[in-house]
């Protein structure tokens, strides 16, 4: 018995052909996406060279490099700024953990001089707040969404632009 054949499949690989702008930057040149790999436009001075969106520096997924970026605040935030040098959505976490735990804390200090139950509540808040951006960065990793908190957010997402 004959076996079916399709004749309009097509591999994952070319049935992909819309390209789309990444949010990556190479040098100052934006890079196309085809296929989950990004290579870099015309001209560039990273011409020839392939780039995978998902490339971490510490050989962990995206997505679980940016929930980490919550774990410790300030300490797991400053420890992927300075290790991930190649993923832009984990630094752009990293940056936001940073700014938030440095919030927090002077937050916390404050209200440690007005009222020490204030203060537990402010840290308590910290808290649930840090594990909601943790889970939300690493859902939002298989899209790379950028999930922004007030001020804090368009802040660290200007700082990795300008990288």
């Amino acid at each position: 018995m004959a076996t079916p054949y399709n004749s309009n499949y097509q591999p994952a690989s070319q049935a992909a052909s819309s390209s789309y702008q990444s949010y990556q930057q190479l040098g100052s040149h934006a890079v196309n996406v085809e296929g989950g790999n990004v290579q870099p436009t015309p001209g560039d001075a990273n011409e020839g060279q392939r780039i995978s969106r998902y490339e971490t520096s510490i050989n962990l997924r995206p997505d679980a490099e940016a929930g980490l970026a919550y774990a410790l605040g300030c300490i797991t935030g400053v420890a992927l700024l300075i290790l991930e040098r190649k993923n832009d959505y984990v630094r752009y976490h990293a940056w936001q953990s940073c700014m938030l735990s440095a919030a927090a804390f002077i937050a916390i200090i404050i209200l440690a001089i007005i009222s020490h139950t204030l203060s537990w509540i402010m840290f308590l808040a910290f808290l649930i707040i840090s594990v909601y951006m943790g889970r939300r960065a690493y859902i939002d990793g298989a899209t790379f969404y950028r999930f922004q908190l007030p001020y804090i957010g368009s802040m660290a997402a200007d700082w990795v632009d300008c990288e």
